[in-house]
């Protein structure tokens, strides 16, 4: 058989792949350097084999041995690879392509605040790609079967399918803020505090603009005069510039409350709120090492 011509539908990771398994002696171990999980190292070797018609390797319980076939693979592969990572032509967009992906889902606050500036640092030394975008946590379990995510932050549980996992990070406090120059004092009552504007929040459905949640003790319909939006940031520019007051997550105000920019206001037999935030994982499509990386990362943030 022609293997040049064979290498005409094989992909760059798979040559990757296929390299690791060889120089790390195993499956388990190629899975573990490259931050994949075994099953995918073995789907992708199958494949490759199916697409170049002959076995890489004899299997057996002793171990994977290459094949004559594949010894021969082996050099043209390693030659190929030793060429494009030579080359200037594309280098780093080769590069990006064979990396793993991880694609994480987190309401917006949780996105910005929390995964953004813990967990990224930590995935890129891991050497893969990073997709974060931030979604409702009401669509998390309708687009949990599409395939669209590897590893969801949200809050209270979700009943995923049986294939993920979830794990307890730490907790989150919601505080009253105002600008740092409102007339409340730091510490006030019910009374005096519904004499001020609240921001409250809105969310837009297919039809409609609807009032949202904001974790607030008092009930949106006790805050009469209110400015809504449907964007915490938005909110939080609001109240840096006026009297009204936003409910909101301590880790989404801390920004603007070390910069002196807004205050936190403790309102008297106001009951404290917090939400413990969960770390949801697709198990076949995030390794162990991951996922230490992760818990790692986002519970030291929230401490």
């Amino acid at each position: 058989m022609n293997l040049k011509a064979a290498l005409q539908d094989v992909s760059f990771r798979e040559l990757l792949i296929f390299d690791s398994v060889v120089r790390s002696g195993s499956m388990s171990a190629a899975a573990r350097q490259l931050h994949l999980n075994a099953p995918l190292v073995t789907k992708v070797l199958q494949r490759l084999e199916a697409s170049l018609g002959f076995a890489l390797f004899t299997r057996s319980h002793r171990g994977t041995t290459l094949t004559g076939e594949g010894q021969s693979f082996l050099a043209l592969c390693q030659e190929l690879i030793h060429t494009l990572e030579k080359s200037d032509i594309n280098e780093a967009q080769l590069h990006a392509k064979q990396l793993p992906l991880l694609r994480c889902i987190a309401p917006m606050y949780l996105a910005t605040h929390l995964v953004a500036p813990a967990a990224t640092p930590r995935i890129l030394q891991l050497n893969m790609n990073f997709r974060l975008l931030h979604l409702d946590q009401s669509l998390m379990t309708e687009l949990s079967a599409k395939n669209l995510f590897d590893i969801a932050v949200h809050h209270e549980p979700i009943q995923w399918p049986r294939v993920w996992r979830t794990y307890p990070l730490g907790t989150v406090d919601w505080v009253l803020c105002g600008r740092s120059d409102h007339p409340l004092r730091s510490h006030s009552n019910e009374k005096e505090v519904l004499q001020y504007p609240f921001i409250a929040p809105l969310f837009l459905s297919h039809t409609e603009v609807q009032s949202g949640a904001d974790n607030c003790p008092l009930p949106i319909r006790r805050r009469f005069n209110r400015v809504e939006v449907n964007n915490n940031e938005i909110g939080v520019k609001v109240c840096e510039s006026t009297d009204a007051l936003i409910f909101l997550p301590q880790i989404q105000a801390q920004p603007a409350l070390q910069k002196n920019r807004l205050r936190v206001i403790h309102v008297k037999d106001w009951p404290p709120v917090r939400k413990t935030v969960h770390l949801s994982v697709h198990q076949d499509r995030v390794s162990h090492a991951t996922l230490k990386v992760l818990t790692q990362s986002l519970s030291a943030a929230l401490i």
